[in-house]
C-alpha cells in the first residue's frame, strides 16, 4: 500500500454502516499506522463509496463512517460517493469521470 499513488475504497451498506470486513479492515490498518504515527497515507488520494442495496437506506451514513476512517488515517479525500439502485447509472458515469480526473494528477 505505500507503493501506491492514490486509492478507492468501496463497501456495500449494512444497516447503515459499513460492512463488517471493511469496519475490520480499517480497524487494523488504523492499529499498523498508529505505530507510524499516521504518516504512510499522508497526501495519497482516495475515493470512497458506500453502496447501498434496496431503497439504498444508510448509504450517506456509512459514507460518513468511511470518510471518519479515511481522515483519521490521513488520506487526502478526493471525493466520497453513495450508490444506490436508484442513482448507479449516473454514479457510475461520474466516478469513471473522478477515476480519470485522479490518474492525471
Amino acid at each position: 500500500m505505500a507503493d501506491c499513488d492514490a486509492f478507492v475504497f468501496t463497501t456495500p451498506v449494512y444497516f447503515g454502516d459499513l460492512s463488517e470486513s471493511a469496519k475490520v479492515f480499517f480497524d487494523r490498518l488504523r492499529r499498523v499506522e498508529r505505530g507510524k504515527d499516521f504518516g504512510s497515507f499522508k497526501g495519497k488520494k482516495t475515493v470512497g463509496i458506500a453502496s447501498a442495496g434496496g431503497g439504498g437506506g444508510g448509504a450517506v451514513r456509512a459514507l460518513y463512517a468511511l470518510e471518519n476512517y479515511l481522515r483519521r488515517l490521513n488520506f487526502d479525500v478526493f471525493d466520497l460517493v453513495s450508490v444506490t439502485k436508484f442513482s448507479k447509472d449516473h454514479k457510475l458515469e461520474m466516478l469513471e469521470r473522478a477515476g480519470r480526473r485522479l490518474a492525471s494528477e
